[in-house]
């Protein structure tokens, strides 16, 4: 065996160490191990944020800019302002930014937040309250204002010192004999028709809506309404009407002016708790379409309702109505057809729905692929139209936006069937928001208690010019990733939701601003006080970049214009240790122009500390990149052995020359060579498994395995390569036959078993896992010998091999570890491994005789013995010697295995009782098993005293009753003996009970738990609850105990 002793614990952790000699000589490795490669160990701790979306929220995390409206807050919630005109109460914005106010003002804005008109000065209006409802012309000329107690006016904003036009509400409770509001209804919806200035539609907080037709006539204005949806109190308690008619309000209205043919039909949409209403005004007033709640309407966070219309555009003929009861946001297209009698007819088509978490108070568009929800928690949602998900969430909190209590005393009797709970429930009507959140041209407005804000889109050009700007390259760089890969909802930025067409336009801005990122900072080097601070953000500046070009597909010219920047400012190291993490992390062989690669390779080869992450480059990279010549010569010289190995298995499809490289390293007396020489155990099991050495990545392997198992198992020397090979000798041609192999059976079998027992049968113990091993392979028409040996191995065959060899096997430890191979595989693959009954036996004695002092070993050992009981069929007739090793080594899962199989309770109590005291730590569920099996036994045997005739005197009873009497004793014994670990397994309170029970003269043992007051305690007042069978003394003794607990 080499005089280089492995080392299993650390054999993986350290392959690729400078120096692991000093550590493999400390221990040996577990078989249920698995190699690994530094790929393996430096990739666990690596993983790129970049493109997968989790900087999103550092970088994004507010896609819309908010902008404070100074101008017009500081006007409006001045205390002067407050005094004179009321608090604002509600909010449009449009062609204008027009605010009602609590004493019933309208004060309007331009977009340079100019004070243009106050609207309402001397004039009746401001005796009707509170402004509730506003609405502009379709040309921006006239304004429409709803008041709290019914009354609506118009207003010419060019000249607007007077109204012109007055809808006055009806008086209530007095006979109607035509339609309108009643009085004291509050108008909180209000719209004008298509583009006229005298037609209104409006809508009030008990339901009712109407149509509004001013004609100037000799006599003045002349109003004509028509109701469009509601009942008015009289009718509500009129004795015709339904005794069950729930309460209703009306939740949202909007119209929209839409012209099918040359007629502008004049669109409304109405929303009630219970339904939706589609309504067209032209020719006449009607109900076109209805349709009810969702059943998957939530109202655990409130009922709410609200609704947006989108014109429709070029691309798309039907206008867009975008419409939710609490959680449900539906989108529908409204088709608008008219007959040949100019009656209309609408269809609502292509419906898409989303259904969220919370109740949601305000729906608006922000564009035609985009929506904004505002929940009632005030989170702002943006939903995309096409894909119907939400992409960004925000938090409205901090705008503090005014709501308003409309709904909750109108709906106070209100109940609706919950369809979480199937139960008929009252309803919690959430605040309404829709005077207070208004959108126009992509541009979302807020009322907030103390300010006005309009937040817009930014899109992904802003957005980068902004943080370009800031001098946040490498958020800028990452940002421009994520909008190349389409982290960021496409809709939400404005990019092309075509991936070829958003790759290309980013492409245009992401090259340039890589390399002017680096210039730039390269050259405040000089400047820069803190130096270490230069160099982390170097680092992380080197590390995005570098992502950057890989995400974008690695073009050549983004990677030698940074390396020669790197080069030009001596800072290669950077860009090297930079690339080779970002390559090692690749699922993809990436290519690198073969200049910039063998620039790489000669500035680093030089330097041993860079030699491990050279070749996780080396074997990282696309073949092309690779000057095959340079490296082997490089490895050679510079001991790069993973490297070698890569290229000759991977590459040159040459899977003998690892091991040839393996037997010259094995040879040397070099501990470097010694420590590279181990490596040939992982590649074994890499490639056994399928996995590329070192890098673990998959590959077709039917070749490769086939020439690994044709080497191992040859019978004897081979010639390699193939065709004018030399032969591959163990040592050199000028050593003993003897050390050459010449005259050796399998020798390389024989000569990696023995350098390194414990790593060969871990790596063939996990190339057992294959189940192409099963069975025998059809050799086919192959002519090459090593393809039709590969096909032709099976678990079967390697065991054959291995027993063969077991004479020869002079070393301790190698015949060890293949005892605890045969014991791990034979059980697991019996169906496919047939071995003779005395073999087993043997293997099972000379694992039950080992004494190493290794806990793994020691671990190893005990689940091959195990393994192996479960399959010997002749568990019973297991030799004495073998069950005295097995209690000297103190393996005692296998011995209670044993003892629970015979059904021997008493030896199974008594090597529990072992194992309990030599392994405090075990579980409580093993203790509480042994307790359990101590009643157990005492029962038995009293059950046997009970049962033995009295009168019988024959002297095969009396011999059964001293062989009872003796049993007790000695279980006595073992508890006398054991009797305080025993005691800790439950606090000594089943303890009690069973002494109490069986054998009560052990209680004088509690005397000798004095100095563990609490073990004491526990055992004493389990005796307790039958204190008339305890003698005076342990009452009185318990007593004691306690007192001095109290006084403590």
């Amino acid at each position: 065996m080499s005089n280089v002793n492995d080392d299993p614990a650390r054999l993986h952790d350290n392959l690729d160490d400078a120096h692991t000699s000093d550590i493999l000589s400390k221990s040996v490795v577990s078989i249920d191990q698995r190699f690994q490669t530094s790929f393996n160990l430096d990739d666990a701790g690596k993983s790129s944020n970049i493109g997968n979306g989790s900087e999103m929220d550092s970088h994004m995390k507010d896609p819309i800019r908010w902008t404070k409206l100074r101008k017009i807050s500081s006007q409006l919630f001045s205390e002067r302002s407050a005094t004179r005109y009321g608090e604002p109460t509600c909010l449009l914005s449009n062609a204008i930014i027009a605010v009602g106010t609590a004493r019933g003002y309208v004060m309007t804005f331009d977009y340079h937040q100019n004070l243009t008109a106050i609207i309402g000065t001397g004039t009746k209006s401001l005796r009707c309250g509170p402004v509730t409802a506003l609405a502009l012309s379709d040309d921006g000329t006239h304004l429409a204002v709803g008041h709290a107690n019914g009354h609506i006016f118009t207003w010419e904003l060019s000249k607007c010192s007077n109204y012109l036009i007055h809808i006055s509400p009806l008086p209530a409770n007095k006979k109607i004999r035509v339609d309108g509001h009643i009085e004291g209804s509050q108008i909180i919806h209000l719209g004008f028709i298509g583009t006229r200035h005298s037609a209104l539609v409006s809508g009030d907080v008990h339901g009712m809506a109407f149509a509004h037709n001013a004609t100037f006539t000799l006599l003045g204005r002349l109003v004509q309404s028509v109701k469009l949806i509601g009942r008015y109190p009289q009718e509500l308690q009129s004795a015709d009407m339904p005794g069950d008619l729930k309460p209703s309000t009306l939740f949202a209205m909007e119209n929209l002016s839409h012209r099918t043919g040359d007629t502008d039909i004049g669109l409304v949409a109405v929303i009630t708790p219970n339904l939706l209403g589609l309504i067209t005004l032209y020719p006449a007033p009607k109900t076109q379409f209805k349709t009810g709640r969702p059943k998957s309407v939530s109202m655990l966070t409130g009922l709410s309702g609200c609704l947006s219309w989108h014109r429709s555009t070029a691309s798309r003929a039907a206008p867009l109505l975008a419409y939710c009861w609490s959680n449900v946001v539906t989108i529908v297209e409204v088709h608008a057809t008219q007959t040949y009698d100019l009656d209309v007819t609408l269809t609502p088509k292509n419906a898409k729905r989303f259904v969220g978490t919370q109740s949601i108070v305000s729906v608006r568009w922000l564009n035609d692929k985009v929506l904004a929800l505002v929940t009632v928690t005030q989170y702002l949602h943006l939903l995309n139209y096409d894909t119907m998900t939400v992409s960004t969430v925000l938090d409205l909190s901090d705008k503090h936006i005014v709501h308003y209590d409309y709904f909750s005393e109108i709906l106070n009797d209100l109940k609706l069937l919950d369809p979480v709970s199937n139960e008929v429930v009252p309803v919690v009507s959430a605040d309404a928001y829709f005077n207070s959140i208004s959108s126009y041209k992509g541009k979302l407005f807020m009322m907030g208690r103390y300010e006005f804000v309009v937040g817009s889109i930014s899109n992904w050009s802003d957005k980068l010019l902004d943080t370009m700007e800031s001098g946040d390259y490498r958020k800028a760089i990452e940002l421009g990733i994520n909008y190349y890969q389409g982290v960021y909802d496409s809709a939400v930025v404005e990019l092309p939701s075509n991936e070829a067409e958003r790759k290309k336009l980013v492409m245009k801005n992401l090259p340039e601003m890589i390399i002017a990122s680096v210039l730039y900072t390269f050259k405040v080097y000089d400047t820069t006080s803190d130096k270490e601070e230069w160099s982390q953000n170097m680092v992380e500046l080197t590390k995005v970049c570098l992502e950057a070009w890989n995400v974008v597909d690695r073009p050549d010219f983004i990677l030698e214009q940074l390396f020669q920047l790197y080069k030009q400012y001596n800072q290669t190291e950077m860009f090297f240790d930079q690339i080779s993490d970002v390559v090692s992390n690749l699922q993809t062989t990436p290519y690198i122009s073969p200049s910039v690669f063998s620039e790489i390779v000669k500035l680093f080869v030089l330097k041993p500390a860079y030699h491990k992450r050279l070749e996780h480059l080396i074997c990282s990279l696309d073949i092309n990149s690779l000057d095959l010549n340079l490296i082997f010569s490089l490895g050679k010289e510079y001991r790069l052995v993973d490297s070698l190995f890569y290229l000759w298995s991977h590459i040159l499809d040459d899977f003998i020359s690892p091991f040839v490289k393996f037997l010259e390293l094995a040879q040397s007396v070099d501990n470097q060579d010694q420590d590279d020489a181990l490596k040939i155990y992982p590649y074994i099991s890499y490639t056994l498994t399928g996995r590329v050495y070192p890098t673990g990545k998959t590959f077709e392997a039917e070749k490769a395995k086939s020439y690994v198992y044709f080497f191992i198992f040859h019978e004897s020397l081979i010639a390699w390569p193939q065709q004018g090979g030399k032969v591959v000798r163990l040592a050199k041609p000028s050593d003993s036959d003897d050390e050459d192999g010449v005259d050796k059976n399998y020798p390389y079998l024989q000569k990696l078993m023995e350098f390194n027992s414990s790593a060969f049968f871990t790596a063939l113990h996990e190339a057992f896992e294959d189940p192409l091993l099963n069975t025998v392979a059809t050799t086919g028409d192959t002519v090459d010998p090593a393809i039709a040996f590969g096909r032709s191995v099976t678990r079967q065959k390697i065991i054959d091999i291995l027993l063969d060899l077991e004479l020869m096997i002079k070393d301790n430890e190698t015949r060890l570890f293949l005892d605890v191979f045969i014991a791990r595989n034979y059980p697991k693959y019996i169906q496919f491994i047939s071995l003779p009954e005395d073999s087993v036996l043997k293997t099972l004695a000379r694992l039950a005789a080992c004494k190493s002092t290794d806990e793994r070993v020691r671990a190893d050992c005990e689940l091959g013995i195990t393994a192996l009981l479960s399959v010997y069929t002749k568990r019973n007739e297991i030799p004495d010697e073998v069950l005295t090793d097995l209690t000297q080594n103190e393996y005692y899962e296998p011995l209670e295995y044993i003892y629970r199989g015979r059904e021997d309770r008493f030896n199974l109590i008594k090597t529990k009782l072992r194992r309990l005291e030599n392994t405090p730590n075990e579980t409580p569920v093993e203790g509480k098993e042994l307790l359990e099996l101590i009643s157990h036994v005492y029962k038995h045997i009293s059950d046997k005293d009970e049962i033995e005739p009295n009168s019988d005197t024959s002297s095969s009873n009396s011999s059964s009753s001293g062989k009872i009497n003796e049993v007790r004793e000695e279980l006595t014994h073992l508890i006398d003996t054991h009797f305080r670990a025993l005691a800790k397994i439950d606090g000594g309170t089943r303890l009690a009970r069973i002494v109490s029970r069986y054998a009560p003269e052990l209680h004088e043992n509690v005397h000798l738990l004095a100095d563990d007051p609490a073990l004491q305690r526990g055992y004493l007042a389990s005796l307790m609850q039958c204190k008339e069978l305890i003698p005076s003394k342990y009452i009185s003794l318990y007593e004691k105990l306690n007192q001095n607990t109290t006084c403590k």
